[in-house]
């Protein structure tokens, strides 16, 4: 669980299914919003679980090198 002070409800719960879709294995930024809805939502929890180190990402960013998140 991602209890922490000041995380929404609809943000942890985003969060959290991120993490479930990258426990089956590293995924582009891409695919997780067609997964979850692409909306700033989705990206707002990538950031958040960024920033709390629960992901890593490689990749610059952009069509010839997305944005690869794993756990």
């Amino acid at each position: 669980k991602l209890k922490k002070p000041g995380i929404s409800r609809d943000m942890e719960n985003r969060a959290e299914a991120i993490l479930r879709i990258l426990l089956t294995g590293k995924t582009s930024e891409v695919k997780i919003r067609q997964l979850l809805g692409d909306s700033p939502s989705t990206s707002k929890a990538l950031r958040m679980l960024l920033k709390l180190d629960e992901v890593k990402r490689v990749g610059a960013g952009g069509r010839h090198d997305p944005y690869i998140y794993m756990v």
